[in-house]
């Protein structure tokens, strides 16, 4: 992201969620799964969100080389217990 663009209508999740071109390959692969997990939509509950977002994460690195949420990892780095 460059520093002249103007964020300031975004929400706060959307400005947490921002990252750069070259990070594009790894949401792409991280969304390509969500998108064939359509099948588990009538599900609501936190465990089925845990698992898509999991599942999301684990697959997209696998198909990338690299996590679409890198912050995620490190914020639990050391925190697994």
């Amino acid at each position: 992201m460059s520093s002249n663009i103007d964020i300031t209508e975004l929400s706060a999740w959307e400005k947490a969620n921002i990252s750069s071109f070259k990070n594009l390959p790894y949401t792409v692969a991280h969304e390509l799964i969500h998108f064939q997990q359509d099948g588990m939509a009538s599900d609501t509950t936190l465990l089925k969100a845990a698992i898509e977002e999991g599942m999301a994460d684990f697959i997209g690195e696998l198909i990338s080389g690299k996590s679409a949420n890198e912050s995620l990892l490190i914020y639990g780095k050391g925190k697994e217990k």
